[in-house]
């Protein structure tokens, strides 16, 4: 994962925001209030094609947002994933 970019909403290079290039992913998580200390979900949408990805994790922290992306990256082409975005 090393030659990834991660950016915020922010930072976020033009030609991702046009949606033209496969490739570029945003991030989120989700935490139901119903669900208080039961996990949240990880997100994760492709720009392009709006492909959608949800992986449940213990909490917010970085370390289990690292865990998800991880878990995405292993088994998919690393073609597939050129940026994510933050916010």
């Amino acid at each position: 994962m090393d030659d990834l970019t991660l950016a915020s909403l922010h930072q976020r290079l033009k030609e991702v925001n046009k949606c033209h290039t496969f490739g570029h992913w945003e991030l989120d998580t989700v935490v139901s209030s119903l669900c208080k200390n039961k996990g949240c979900l990880a997100t994760f949408v492709e720009r392009q094609t709006r492909f959608y990805v949800a992986v449940k994790i213990k909490n917010r922290s970085a370390s289990e947002m690292y865990r998800a992306i991880s878990g995405l990256y292993e088994p998919i082409p690393k073609d597939t994933f050129k940026t994510y975005t933050i916010d």
